[in-house]
């Protein structure tokens, strides 16, 4: 493997004791049709500080299920940025103990908080009914459920799936995924959100209507609870609401092909990880500063490895690729009892080509980055549902100013939330304003917001 070899001795030397090397311009661009399109580097769309700070947050997590919201949060991240899957997937756990958690978040428990803050009658109280209606579809035996919410916001409808696995005691529940599906309707209306509706009773429930609705609470009230083996009921409902059988193709090919030959750098991040979170993360040590350069390295050699497995999926193979997929054939076969390999290997493939994303994002929005600013956007009062519907838009099509849960007050100069962080103790509230690019609070330090 002399091009490789060579590549590796010149391209990237230590990025431990280097590393400058895994870091990029934070932002080029390049041409096409005679547009400027933002590039970025990986670590602004997924941040291993930013993932650590949510771990430490949710000390409930088992190790067992911590490393199962890594893999799904690394997943998420592979699906969205490399492979381009245009919509949103989340994962949970419903819990032994009755918890119904999505990304390390009670659902429930923030369903019932925008409920209590919005008050009787309001649409956040009868989404918390929704939520207690599609749980109890779950306790009753189904594995599948649909909910369809008429628009909200704007001019766009979603339909949340839900697809629940069999127990897992190592998890200490049962794995579930939650699908955020958009449709475009008019929000004034409700006629696209009563075929939809029709369309999935007719296929998967009880051929129940809604083409007598009047409003959108009947839809929240009523989700559709099946039974199903397999997955093509979910690449049905995703082909009628207009996702191609490329893109689902794609997705499916991430989870069969891609996360299975990348398992040994995904599980060494899992391992810095955990060393990571023993750690205090808001003082700037050396050792804090290798594993974070360590964590890099290995999301760097993910996002490169799953680049050139799409490539190859798609077009002829060149020497150098052929040469880099072997390179991963055997890192699966030596990583557990070959760690120099596998640190050499990953050094290989985050070098491999620029740690750049096109079209990015100012936020970590994949996985627990997205679990954090969800949760982050209820606790300063927004609806979980709206959260959720922010999640699985892609960040050109809405503009975050224009949201309506966000703060108007006249301590900030145009539309903000307040800062969740504490000084000294107290809670810090200091506006931040949405789309300057703020990524940390001014007063306290908190870091990275949207």
């Amino acid at each position: 493997m002399a091009i490789a070899a060579e590549r590796f001795q010149y391209g990237y030397t230590d990025p431990i004791l280097s590393p400058l090397k895994t870091e990029l311009p934070q932002r080029s661009s390049y041409q096409i049709e005679g547009q400027n399109i933002p590039e970025q580097s990986i670590y602004e769309s997924y941040d291993p500080l930013v993932e650590a700070g949510y771990l430490q947050k949710n000390e409930q997590l088992t190790p067992a299920q911590r490393n199962y919201y890594i893999h799904e949060s690394i997943q998420s991240y592979v699906e969205e940025f490399v492979a381009k899957v245009p919509y949103k997937e989340l994962s949970g756990i419903l819990k032994d103990d009755g918890t119904f958690e999505v990304m390390g978040m009670d659902v429930g428990q923030m369903y019932e908080s925008a409920a209590a803050r919005a008050g009787y009658g309001s649409r956040e109280h009868e989404e918390k009914i929704g939520y207690q209606a599609v749980r109890a579809q779950i306790d009753q035996g189904n594995n599948r459920v649909l909910w369809v919410s008429p628009p909200k916001i704007a001019d766009y409808g979603f339909v949340f799936t839900f697809t629940v696995g069999e127990h897992d005691p190592e998890l200490g529940g049962r794995p579930l995924k939650e699908t955020l599906l958009r449709y475009d309707e008019d929000m004034h209306t409700l006629e696209t959100s009563k075929d939809k509706y029709d369309y999935f009773s007719q296929e998967f429930g009880d051929s129940s209507s809604m083409q007598s609705a009047t409003s959108y609470k009947p839809f929240l009230e009523r989700p559709i609870g099946y039974q199903y083996d397999g997955h093509d009921d979910m690449d049905a409902v995703r082909r009628y609401l207009g996702i191609s059988p490329e893109d689902i193709q794609k997705s499916q090919y991430v989870k069969d092909v891609i996360m299975p030959k990348v398992q040994p750098f995904v599980t060494k991040y899992q391992t810095l990880m955990s060393e990571l979170l023993d750690l205090d993360l808001t003082y700037p040590s050396a050792r804090r500063s290798e594993l974070e350069a360590e964590m890099k390295l290995y999301i760097g050699a993910i996002h490169n490895s799953a680049k050139l497995m799409m490539g190859e999926a798609n077009s002829p193979q060149n020497r150098e690729q052929l040469e880099d997929m072997q390179l991963l054939r055997l890192t699966q076969s030596r990583a557990n009892y070959d760690g120099e390999w596998l640190y050499m290997a990953a050094a290989q493939m985050a070098a491999r080509e620029s740690l750049v994303i096109r079209g990015g994002s100012n936020c970590p929005v994949t996985g627990l980055g997205a679990a954090s600013m969800l949760s982050n956007f209820v606790g300063m009062g927004g609806s979980m549902e709206s959260g959720l519907q922010l999640l699985g838009l892609p960040e050109k099509q809405f503009d975050y100013k224009e949201d309506p849960n966000l703060c108007r007050c006249k301590r900030g100069s145009g539309p903000h939330f307040h800062c969740p962080g504490k000084k000294e103790g107290k809670s810090c509230k200091h506006p931040i304003v949405v789309g300057k690019g703020i990524k940390s609070c001014p007063q306290c330090g908190e870091g990275k917001r949207c």
